[in-house]
């Protein structure tokens, strides 16, 4: 796991320990397979979120804290200026394996040619209170993660896909952002305010996709949204935004939890003992399983062998591994994105106007390429790319300030108080406004939350990145041998070099490879894996010859 997880005499216990198993300590991966060779580890272990210390379950005393609300829920401070809208119909467009339901959308039609939406997002503070046993984990953790194996969600599940969630066909409570916008998509009137929704229906983009192919008059509001965002698209452009449109793909893999090998990331444990054995215990079982394994292949440690065989039954535990595909240009996504954008930009201007300490997010305008050196660039993936690696990083304050690719004045996430810590902030400081009360926190304390939130978040995202690129490797490394992979070159790297960046088409995956200097960009290459290994991290690929 590292140098900072160990004194040194458990360094020596472990060496000796591996020793006896015939495998190497300056093997980095020597300790983790001995790990899954004797069950003290599952199959596959998500050393990530070990590595970097993201919390996974949840304290004993805090689910005692979440029955005690369930049974004894907290005055709503907001009850008396609650407004009902249960009258509108509101959908919930997400991904299939969402369970944090936090935001719902609306639209009526006005005189004309206005539209009147609606972004309903989850009232998570009518539940979770500043100061409280469950705020405090959330801020410990800042956001929900999502691995291609499981959520780990910022709240505990059985608070936050229920109390939390806006439900379907049940009252929930939300903060809902009204806007109405002309037929440029200006902004001529809004509004914010506490209240409760019903969702009428559960989406995800391809059902909400269907209903305004199949039968759009059935479903007037959908229609209206989606002119909505379209309306605030065009304005947004109009104003110099950058959308960058690239393709994603998503990778999830099911598990039977019921066979052997099935632990994975979050650290379930098939022998259910303790985190906490000695080193006596270790030696024990190394003893154990030398003398089990008394034939040695050459070229194989007994440790080695033994890791390969559990992790071999390990890969029968899987279920399903699965590469979903998003068209970023899908009008409902985009749709979507707009109402959380228009949401985020209509609170930091309750923010601006009021001089609220909020978590501000902005963003420095790029030095974008000039016509003449993309009009070189293959228009695509390629030309996608090469605006993206000019963009600045997006920067978090309590001062608002202009965000450049969204081409807004002021912003500030709020949409996902379920999932992002910094949402939930803003909710605590807007909420107080609107009830005439003082802000709960000072624009000191917001700015010490937000430096804490920044690098945890950082922390949380690389563990993202990281579980990601061991499915995505683990993918090729069980494909056969005669699949070859699509992949466009779309960077140079180093073209002197014959270091170029290609794109593969399954996973969208970006890969380093060393091509012919005279390789143009967008070329599409035929590539075949030479070596996949998830568990040392090793991907390589060759070019296949008839179709270099």
């Amino acid at each position: 796991l590292g140098e900072g997880f160990h004194s040194s005499g458990q360094r020596a216990a472990a060496s000796d320990t591996l020793k006896r198993v015939g495998m190497k300590s300056s093997d980095p991966t020597a300790a983790a397979d001995l790990l899954v060779a004797i069950g003290r580890w599952g199959a596959f272990e998500n050393l990530h979120l070990k590595r970097l210390e993201v919390p996974v379950e949840f304290p004993p005393k805090l689910l005692a804290h979440v029955k005690a609300i369930q049974q004894n829920p907290p005055p709503d401070l907001d009850e008396k200026t609650r407004k009902n809208l249960n009258r509108l119909t509101v959908y919930a467009i997400d991904d299939k394996y969402t369970k944090e339901v936090d935001d719902g959308i609306s639209a009526e039609p006005m005189p004309n040619g206005r539209i009147r939406v609606w972004i309903h997002v989850a009232d998570a503070t009518r539940w979770v209170q500043l100061g409280t046993p469950l705020e405090e984990e959330a801020r410990l953790r800042t956001s929900s993660a999502y691995l291609p194996t499981e959520v780990i969600s910022m709240f505990p599940m059985e608070l936050s896909q229920w109390k939390l969630s806006l439900l379907e066909q049940q009252p929930s409570c939300a903060i809902s952002v009204m806007a109405v916008l002309g037929p440029e998509g200006q902004i001529e009137e809004y509004w914010i305010g506490p209240s409760t929704v019903t969702v009428a229906k559960r989406l995800t983009e391809h059902q909400a996709t269907q209903l305004l192919i199949k039968s759009p008059d059935e479903h007037p509001g959908l229609g209206l949204l989606l002119e909505a965002g379209e309306r605030r698209a065009r304005l947004r452009e109009k104003n110099g935004a950058i959308t960058i449109s690239l393709p994603e793909v998503t990778v999830d893999v099911l598990f039977h939890k019921s066979m052997p090998g099935a632990a994975y990331a979050g650290g379930e444990k098939e022998s259910g003992g303790d985190d906490d054995t000695d080193d006596g215990d270790a030696r024990a079982a190394a003893v154990a399983m030398e003398a089990a394994l008394q034939e040695e292949p050459h070229g194989e440690s007994k440790g080695a062998r033994s890791a390969n065989l559990a992790r071999a039954v390990g890969a029968a535990s899987i279920k399903n591994l699965q590469l979903r595909s998003h068209d970023s240009r899908s009008p409902v996504r985009s749709l979507v994105a707009e109402m959380m954008i228009l949401s985020g930009e209509l609170v930091a201007g309750y923010g601006t106007t009021n001089n609220l300490a909020l978590p501000f997010r902005s963003q420095d305008a790029p030095m974008l390429p000039g016509p003449a050196v993309l009009n070189k660039i293959p228009d695509g993936v390629c030309r996608q790319i090469a605006i993206r690696s000019v963009m600045t990083r997006s920067k978090m304050a309590t001062e608002p300030s202009r965000h450049a690719s969204l081409a807004l004045d002021s912003y500030v996430q709020f949409s996902s108080p379920i999932r992002r810590y910094t949402d939930l902030l803003a909710h605590y400081q807007v909420k107080a406004h609107l009830r005439g009360a003082p802000p709960p926190l000072t624009k000191e304390e917001m700015e010490a939350r937000l430096k804490e939130s920044i690098e945890t978040t950082q922390t949380v995202n690389q563990v993202q990145r990281n579980s990601e690129k061991f499915w995505h490797i683990y993918y090729y490394s069980v494909q056969d041998a005669a699949v070859r992979f699509p992949a466009t070159v779309v960077k140079w790297v180093k073209q002197d070099a014959g270091q170029a960046m290609v794109l593969l088409e399954d996973t969208r995956m970006e890969h380093k490879l060393k091509l012919d200097k005279g390789t143009k960009l967008g070329a599409v290459l035929s590539l075949r894996v030479q070596e996949a290994d998830p568990h040392r991290e090793v991907l390589s690929f060759a070019i296949d010859a008839a179709k270099k």
